[in-house]
């Protein structure tokens, strides 16, 4: 299993944490990408400060640029190595 460190949101107007996860092997239609750059988005900013404290932890920067490095067994239209960008 891979680990990462991660921006976390711990709770609705606290701080974001940066913790190590274990990122879990990817599923069949799934693939991981290392991420190079990532931002955080206005709709998670509003959740910095919206989201009640049960709904928590939650991860942020879900939009970025990487590189693949891991595939699901039926992925066909990315490879190990290919560029991507996540959404």
């Amino acid at each position: 299993m891979l680990k990462t460190r991660a921006a976390v949101m711990t709770g609705p107007n606290e701080p974001m944490a940066i913790d190590e996860m274990e990122v879990p092997d990817p599923g069949p239609h799934q693939v991981i990408v290392k991420q190079t750059a990532t931002g955080v988005c206005l709709s998670q900013v509003h959740q910095l400060q919206l989201v009640p404290k049960e709904e928590c932890p939650q991860l942020l920067g879900h939009e970025g640029v990487g590189v693949v490095t891991h595939v699901g067994s039926q992925v066909t239209h990315l490879k190990e190595g290919d560029h991507a960008i996540t959404t």
